[in-house]
């Protein structure tokens, strides 16, 4: 039988730590990116380049930097929103997306657990 099964969900939710990691689905630009980003397009570089050179996509890119694209998808995103229920993800989602991680080798190998 598996170990990872026989803990408890607070013993995995504590033991996982996925923010910062490739895994962590809220993964975010850095102050330090973004001001790499802004000298490179400063520097003549495109979108489309500094998004493959962070491995990011073309919209992340352009959000961070071109302010009015920024203030548009906003004020998408706050009335799309506004038609929709708040998301039901809680914690019991966060533990069996952290047991589903722990089955997958490449996670283990990337991210030291405590058990």
């Amino acid at each position: 039988m598996n170990k990872l099964s026989n803990r408890s969900k607070a013993e995995v939710d504590a033991a996982v730590k996925i923010q910062g990691t490739n895994y962590d689905r809220k993964r975010k630009v850095t102050k330090d990116m973004k001001r790499r980003m802004t000298q490179m397009h400063a520097a003549g570089k495109s979108y489309c380049y500094i998004a493959d050179y962070y491995g990011v996509s073309y919209t992340t890119v352009r959000y961070n930097l071109d302010e009015n694209y920024k203030k548009k998808m906003n004020k998408k995103r706050n009335d799309y929103a506004r038609n929709w229920k708040p998301t039901t993800a809680s914690f019991n989602d966060r533990v069996e997306y952290k047991r589903e991680l722990l089955n997958n080798r490449n996670f283990r190998r990337a991210v030291s657990v405590s058990f």
